[in-house]
């Protein structure tokens, strides 16, 4: 399970399924200040998020080491993200409008959709976003 917290300091912390303190750890702890928007690419083991205040999108091991920034300075107010195959997906705010970029480059940004009124979220709904366990 995974979480931002904006307590005194932000980040991103996951800790096992039943809330047990002693599994608490914290993946992302530093350069961090609004962390609107948290996905989990399970096809390459790797943690993205949407930090607003930054204006960022950046990704990192499961475990926050190889941390990289995607988009930087491109985006606005980035709310709600989700992945599919080579693509990442995100809401903005400020541009009431739904974006989509290259997962790896940030290229290729594009409209998906716009003139939308306050676009929270957003997911995405296929086999390869969440495979059948064995």
């Amino acid at each position: 399970m995974y979480w931002t917290d904006w307590g005194e300091t932000a980040k991103i912390e996951r800790c096992g399924m039943n809330g047990d303190p002693k599994t608490r750890k914290v993946i992302v702890g530093s350069n961090i200040l609004w962390p609107n928007a948290i996905t989990i690419d399970l096809t390459l083991d790797k943690i993205w998020w949407a930090d607003a205040k930054l204006h960022t999108i950046e990704a990192a091991e499961l475990d926050g080491s190889n941390r990289i920034i995607i988009l930087g300075k491109d985006i606005f107010h980035p709310f709600g993200l989700t992945l599919f195959q080579d693509y990442m997906y995100w809401t903005d705010w400020q541009k009431d409008s739904i974006y989509r970029a290259n997962k790896f480059t940030g290229k290729h940004k594009s409209v998906v959709g716009d003139n939308l009124f306050s676009p929270m979220d957003l997911q995405m709904y296929h086999l390869q976003r969440q495979p059948k366990s064995a």
